[in-house]
């Protein structure tokens, strides 16, 4: 009998030692979520939405009637983990996220880590490559300010240097060539002015951009050929539209940019000048805006095409149907300028001369000759009417330069 009783001692005692070490091990996502209680334990599984990225999640808490959050885990769906460390109010206190291991038993490549201060700001903050390269370097000044390092693809080479300030903008920027040299100066003053002066690899200067204060000044730029004092290119941007002027090396005009902006589109006018600067010819493009394939796309149709004396003003204006290469009408001003007098010609859908108007001065209609289709007359103009320049025209630039930012995360 005693024999018997010692038995089941010790195999109580075997069980209980099982179910303890049981116990003690850390709790699987499955026995989170059936719990009978989830929300009151320490530690509590967080699943999203798979557009969120993030495949599972296990906050711990600092006791099981506890609403904020320590820590929190999250396994990504790209294979990534990230670390969350929170302060007692639940603000963001540290972060950091790993890239998969390369192989089993690998140490995982950092990709960033952050620390932050309890009211969101960033104390520092470094982010890296898979290879381990840095791709950028920030931390808190003394003054406030966050400075930032951006780095070449060597990681080593640093490509920005930012000085950020409470309202998330640079207020001061350089930028560098892989060589070490220059290629980019950026203030920005509190009151919202600035400039921005990009440079050849040389040193010489190849642009400049000065920002008013109020913003719907417009924005001027000015890019230099590569002696770095002959001006290229003069841009003006504006909130309804851009202005640009081309230039030659010897300093007279090759051709104005001129664009409007609408929500349907807007329109572009093109102006030729010969090698003494004296107008010849302008086109005006009509823009339309369209989706294709969820983006949106601009398509850009000839709408005149204008023949110009030195003065600048029309002698002939040819008007184009909507495939930008037909001629509709024809005008061709008597005097130079005149929009109401002068011969006005018409044409049929297939380019024919259909009729010729004489008008005078005030529009009045003096003799018109009609024409048939079979005798298939048509207007002659050169070929460059009808194509458009590729002179890039830089984007609008930003007050912001851009690029990676603090706060980003």
């Amino acid at each position: 009998m005693k024999r018997l009783i010692v038995v089941a001692v010790l195999a109580a005692l075997a069980g209980a030692s099982i179910s303890q070490l049981f116990a003690s091990r850390p709790p699987t996502a499955d026995t989170l979520l059936t719990s009978a209680s989830p929300d009151k334990l320490r530690t509590r599984v967080t699943l999203k939405a798979p557009k969120s990225g993030e495949a599972i999640g296990f906050k711990v808490y600092p006791s099981m009637d506890a609403i904020t959050a320590e820590t929190l885990q999250s396994e990504l769906l790209n294979g990534n983990t990230e670390n969350t460390v929170y302060y007692p109010t639940g603000a963001i206190k540290s972060s950091e996220e790993f890239y998969p291991a390369l192989k089993a038993g690998a140490e995982r490549q950092l990709r960033y880590s952050t620390e932050r201060a309890l009211d969101g700001s960033f104390i520092s903050d470094q982010s890296f490559r898979l290879d381990g390269t840095k791709i950028r370097v920030g931390r808190r000044l003394p003054d406030g300010l966050y400075e930032i390092f951006l780095y070449h693809d060597n990681g080593v080479a640093v490509w920005k240097h930012q000085l950020v300030a409470g309202q998330k903008e640079p207020v001061f920027e350089e930028g560098f060539y892989k060589t070490g040299a220059t290629q980019s100066l950026t203030r920005i003053n509190a009151d919202n002015s600035g400039e921005v002066k990009t440079f050849y690899e040389d040193g010489k200067a190849e642009s400049v951009t000065t920002f008013p204060v109020e913003k719907w000044n417009p924005i001027v730029s000015v890019f230099y050929f590569a002696d770095g004092q002959n001006v290229r290119l003069r841009v003006s941007y504006q909130s309804l539209g851009s202005h640009a002027e081309y230039l030659r090396e010897n300093g007279t005009l090759r051709m104005t940019f001129d664009e409007i902006f609408s929500t349907t589109g807007g329109t572009i006018t093109w102006r030729f000048f010969d090698s003494e600067g004296n107008p010849q010819y302008e086109q005006v493009y009509f823009i339309e805006k369209k989706i294709v394939n969820g983006k949106e796309e601009r398509v850009y149709r000839l709408r005149d095409a204008t023949e110009l004396n030195a003065a600048g003003e029309a002698m002939r204006k040819i008007s184009f149907r909507g495939d930008g290469k037909t001629p509709d009408k024809v005008i061709i001003s008597k005097p130079a300028g005149n929009a109401w007098g002068g011969t006005f010609k018409s044409f049929r859908e297939d380019g024919t001369l259909e009729k010729i108007e004489e008008r005078d001065v005030k529009g009045k209609v003096t003799a018109e000759t009609a024409y048939t289709r079979t005798q298939g007359i048509k207007e002659i103009f050169p070929e460059k009417y009808l194509t458009m320049p590729s002179d890039s025209l830089p984007p609008p630039p930003l007050r912001t330069p851009a690029v990676r930012k603090a706060y980003s995360r």
